[in-house]
């Protein structure tokens, strides 16, 4: 089983497409979520059912933690059953639901190393084996089209009456049972839970209830409605089918869309919600106190101006698009910062400012550089190395020389690699503002491709490290009688740093400083220093 999120997916399809031709002896579970709504990804909001249409891929869509338990173990079966991948498409609400699930019998699967690769599992892409294997294909989907109808993944709810039927997926349902609970309404109701979707189970929903209109529930796209249309245009029924002309194809589902929908075919009265305006403290999304990324915009900035062109990439850098850093001009996809730079860089004949991780450069960022330096590009690769992966959860790298599991692996050098693909390497720690900036300009002055490792542990891991070592760090405050008001420590954008209008009262909240250092080095009036202990009462 692999997972990706909608994004991620969309990176692994040069891989992905190829596996149902060559298909699968052990089963193959693909899980992937889409993210309606943009809670977790704002790179794009999509919806990715239709790949499973592209890839010839059965794709299970569960509603609740207990089908996404049910459904997975489902999909192994059916994957070893007809030797093809099997996706199971999530999305947010149903990845953030939890519940009470029933386990089954838990088989034991076999060891690593027990597996086994003969001449006979030898494939291939050419022609005309390919083309033999799509025509296959077609032929398995259909088997399992046909598998699905009799097993009771999908479930039909009788209604009382005929004027509406509901059909839906995935967690739309949900919102489906919940809005007509609300509504106080029985309509019949037929939850699909797999692509390919089941023809014959939807033509007798129709045509069984004698149904006068359908409405389709579904995120995003009207993926299931454009399915069930067709099937209604091969019945000899007269049924208005009806969905994203009544639920907006963008953002996550909600009750009050379902009612809505539901009302305004029904010709039902829905009474607004009323809404008390919460009184919430504004936040933007913000770098976390002392984290050496922020002095590396800082100091980056400092050296090269507002209006130098910074280029941007995925992980927690990726903050820098908000105030007060804004150096972040466009983010696109990992390892494409540099790409894109590059492009830049050869239209207008400017330098230009990019900036990666080092999980990114390990991941995405080495053949943009290696692009870079073949091409003679003049860019200033900045790698803002924390030794971690910290935007998803702190998990290890290739150049932390430990694996997932906490065993020692290679360490894989950046200076090393970056080296080897041609460009100048500089290495420098970012809570050093003046040697940084120096660097920084000194770099700029130079032709090619250039790439400043600023090297400095992510603070969350290095606090977390010093309690579990027991190890003080100072705490910064500041001087009121040195203080100019000159707001440049606000500037700098560090949460610990706050100021009380309108009284213009500069403060650093103790609870929140993690000692970096850097404000101290950023006020130019010394107003910053070490924060004196309270003297302990006798």
């Amino acid at each position: 089983m692999v997972s990706f999120k909608h994004f991620g997916f969309n990176v692994a399809t040069d891989s992905v497409f190829p596996l149902s031709f060559y298909g699968v002896k052990g089963g193959m579970v693909i899980v992937y979520s889409d993210d309606p709504n943009c809670w977790s990804s704002g790179q794009s909001e999509q919806d990715t059912r239709p790949f499973a249409k592209i890839a010839h891929m059965p794709m299970l869509e569960p509603s609740d933690p207990q089908e996404a338990k049910d459904f997975t173990k489902l999909a192994f079966e059916m994957s070893e059953k007809f030797h093809i991948p099997v996706i199971v498409r999530l999305t947010t609400r149903v990845c953030y639901s939890r519940g009470v699930v029933r386990l089954g019998p838990i088989s034991k699967g076999k060891a690593v190393g027990q597996g086994a690769f003969t001449k006979e599992n030898r494939w291939h892409t050419m022609p005309p084996k390919i083309v033999e294997r799509h025509a296959e294909l077609h032929g398995i989907l259909k088997k399992v089209e046909e598998w699905s109808e009799k097993t009771d993944l999908h479930r039909t709810i009788k209604g009382k009456r005929n004027d509406l039927g509901i059909i839906t997926s995935g967690v739309s349902y949900t919102y489906v049972t919940e809005a007509l609970d609300r509504l106080g309404i029985d309509l019949p109701v037929l939850k699909v839970a797999m692509y390919p979707y089941p023809k014959n189970r939807i033509k007798s929903f129709i045509s069984g209830f004698n149904l006068k209109q359908i409405l389709v529930v579904e995120e995003l796209e009207g993926f299931l409605e454009n399915e069930v249309k067709a099937i209604e245009s091969e019945m000899v029924v007269d049924v208005k089918v009806r969905g994203k002309d009544l639920i907006p194809q963008w953002g996550e589902m909600r009750l009050e869309k379902v009612t809505a929908a539901i009302g305004s075919i029904l010709g039902l009265p829905i009474q607004e919600e009323k809404k008390t305006p919460a009184h919430v403290f504004k936040r933007d999304p913000i770098l976390c106190p002392g984290c050496p990324h922020r002095a590396s915009f800082w100091n980056a900035k400092t050296s090269a101006g507002k209006d130098m062109t910074y280029a941007g990439d995925i992980g927690c850098y990726i903050l820098g698009i908000y105030k007060p850093i804004e150096m972040q001009d466009y983010v696109i996809a990992m390892g494409a910062g540099t790409g894109i730079s590059h492009g830049i860089n050869k239209a207008t004949g400017k330098p230009v400012i990019t900036v990666m991780g080092d999980s990114t450069f390990f991941h995405a960022g080495m053949p943009a550089i290696l692009n870079a330096a073949y091409n003679d590009s003049d860019l200033l690769i900045m790698v803002l190395d924390n030794g971690i992966t910290a935007m998803t959860g702190q998990q290890p790298n290739a150049g932390m020389g430990v694996r997932c599991g906490g065993e020692a692996a290679r360490k894989a050098s950046i200076e090393e690699v970056a080296k080897a693909l041609g460009a100048e390497v500089t290495t420098v720690n970012p809570f050093d503002t003046k040697k940084m900036q120096a660097t920084i300009t000194e770099l700029l002055k130079k032709k090619g491709p250039k790439v400043l490792i600023a090297r400095q542990p992510c603070r969350l891991m290095f606090m977390r490290n010093a309690r579990k070592n027991k190890v003080k760090i100072p705490v910064f405050e500041i001087d009121q009688k040195k203080c100019k008001k000159c707001d440049l420590c606000v500037q700098y954008g560090c949460p610990a740093i706050h100021v009380d209008m309108p009284k213009k009262h500069y403060y650093i909240n103790p609870d929140m400083c993690w000692g970096c250092t850097v404000c101290a080095q950023v006020c130019p009036f010394g107003a910053i220093g070490v924060r004196k202990e309270p003297e302990q009462k006798k």
